[in-house]
């Protein structure tokens, strides 16, 4: 198979963004992040769309190079890691040209219920919305921390709790987490309402 045709393909399947997040990249709401690649004590990297630039060490590249940059992978290899991590499947279809392509479910897997059903894509978006909640925990937990002296209010302690809790999931549902897949899928399915809040709380602040 062609591995330019798969690097390809990867790159319009997955978002720079969702790939960040799933590998436990923290960014803001704005794209800052704090770069991988060399000691970063202030946000300097900027995730776009298609692309990431640090604009302190010059790391450029897309998701395939993100991705390639964070396990020390080659571009092929990187590519493989994330059809593996996202559950893109590969076709025998050949195209015209006499070169092979994906099968014409996995061009439009959001189209696909069987992929939209998968473990893997329940397991991803369970994962997302977790840390989306988990980023506005933490500026909740800074607004409400209590001045030198004072007691902590109620809303203070929920949010510490409730991020205590999610970060526990988050490690459970992480990529290369230990965890048994039957682990997980329990606690996807148990976290199933709580996902649900959770995507109405994100909307909402929009």
């Amino acid at each position: 198979m062609n591995q330019l045709n798969i690097i390809k393909t990867v790159k319009q399947s997955v978002g720079l963004r969702q790939a960040a997040l799933f590998y436990g990249l923290r960014f803001r709401q704005d794209g800052k992040a704090l770069c991988p690649f060399h000691h970063d004590r202030h946000p300097s990297m900027q995730l776009y769309d298609d692309h990431y630039h640090c604009f302190s060490c010059e790391a450029h590249g897309d998701v395939v190079n993100l991705v390639a940059g964070l396990f020390h992978l080659t571009l092929a290899e990187a590519a493989q890691k994330l059809c593996d991590d996202f559950g893109i499947n590969w076709g025998d279809s050949v195209s015209d040209s006499g070169e092979s392509t994906p099968s014409s479910a996995n061009r439009n897997l959001g189209s696909d219920e069987s992929f939209r059903d998968s473990f893997l894509l329940q397991r991803e978006q369970t994962y997302l919305a977790f840390c989306k909640y988990r980023h506005l925990l933490l500026s909740w937990r800074d607004i409400l921390s209590p001045r030198p002296g004072k007691e902590p209010s109620e809303g203070f302690c929920t949010c510490c709790h409730d991020l205590f809790m999610i970060e526990q999931y988050l490690d459970i549902l992480q990529p290369g987490s230990a965890y048994p897949e039957e682990d997980m899928k329990t606690l996807i399915k148990e976290k199933e309402t709580e996902v649900e809040i959770i995507h109405g709380i994100i909307s909402s602040i929009r």
